[in-house]
């Protein structure tokens, strides 16, 4: 009886781990629409859509996906993106290079290069995160090709949607996010496509990894339940 009841104990804390773990393993969605230019004779219906997922409150890694989905410019390529995160991820003399790593997935990784503090041309502004892509060198990026990278954070920190909402917007001129594009290769509307623009916007949290406190408490305490009638049945 005694190793039937342990058993049994043994069973609920396992069911009421697993659930846990379940719940905190929802992917947390980051994204983010970047429109513009609004300034005066910029191109218009520039559009670039933004994605960062990552699982659970550990981990340290975080998907990224810059998607151009701007039909109206045919030959339109991304020439810098810059994102900021927060403060609280700068650690180092050296900036935020000290608390993340980064792999470039999509295009190769040849003519791109990562910076940063940098400034988004054209606007200026104080960009943590940039990518630069070298004109003539790899593959563009357009609307038919996403730049895909994953970010590691180092030094014991993790992903969380603090890192993305908290950080500071940056531009000028009316624009201003926390994310930007700088676009090349822009249709004019008289047949000439040799103008650049920029598109700026804000990150939205769709999704929360993290479940909170009391629902972990109902699912524990169910499965608890659940091995105490087991246990009153086996006694009976």
């Amino acid at each position: 009886m005694l190793i039937m009841q342990t058993k049994i104990v043994g069973l609920a804390a396992l069911l009421a781990f697993a659930l846990s773990q379940s719940a905190s393993a929802v992917p947390t969605l980051v994204t983010a629409q970047l429109t513009g230019d609004n300034r005066p004779g910029s191109p218009d219906n520039l559009i670039v859509d933004v994605s960062i997922e990552f699982d659970g409150a550990t981990d340290t890694t975080a998907k990224w996906v810059v998607d151009i989905n701007s039909p109206f410019h045919p030959d339109i390529k991304l020439k810098e993106f810059v994102a900021n995160l927060a403060a609280s991820l700068d650690k180092g003399a050296s900036g935020l290079s000290d608390d993340l790593t980064i792999i470039i997935d999509s295009p190769s990784a040849s003519g791109w290069t990562v910076k940063y503090d940098e400034n988004l041309t054209g606007l200026g502004g104080g960009a943590q995160l940039q990518f630069d892509f070298l004109v003539g060198a790899g593959t563009d990026v357009n609307n038919s090709t996403s730049l895909e990278f994953t970010t590691t954070l180092v030094n014991g920190l993790f992903w969380s949607t603090s890192a993305f909402t908290d950080a500071v917007s940056f531009g000028n001129e009316g624009n201003t996010g926390q994310m930007g594009v700088h676009l090349q290769s822009l249709a004019k509307g008289d047949g000439d496509k040799t103008d650049s623009g920029v598109a700026l916007g804000n990150y939205q949290v769709t999704q929360h990894a993290v479940p909170e406190p009391a629902s972990l408490a109902v699912w524990s305490m169910l499965a608890v339940g659940v091995a105490s009638r087991i246990r009153r049945r086996t006694a009976g």
